[in-house]
C-alpha cells in the first residue's frame, strides 16, 4: 500500500530496467495500452475502494 501512496517519477522506473524514459514509456504503453501514470491511477482507485468498502 505504501508504494501506490508515494509520488514516482518516469526517470525512476526506467532505470530500474535499464531504459530511457521515453523507450520504457512506449514500451509500456504498447504492452498495457496505458501509460504508467494511467495504471497507477488505476491501482490506486481500486485501493481506495476496497478501503472505503470496508
Amino acid at each position: 500500500m505504501a508504494y501506490h501512496a508515494r509520488a514516482i517519477t518516469l526517470e525512476e522506473i526506467a532505470g530500474l530496467v535499464f531504459l530511457s524514459p521515453y523507450h520504457f514509456l512506449r514500451q509500456f504503453k504498447a504492452r498495457f495500452h496505458a501509460t504508467p501514470y494511467q495504471m497507477l491511477m488505476a491501482c490506486r482507485l481500486s485501493q481506495a475502494k476496497r478501503m472505503l468498502a470496508r
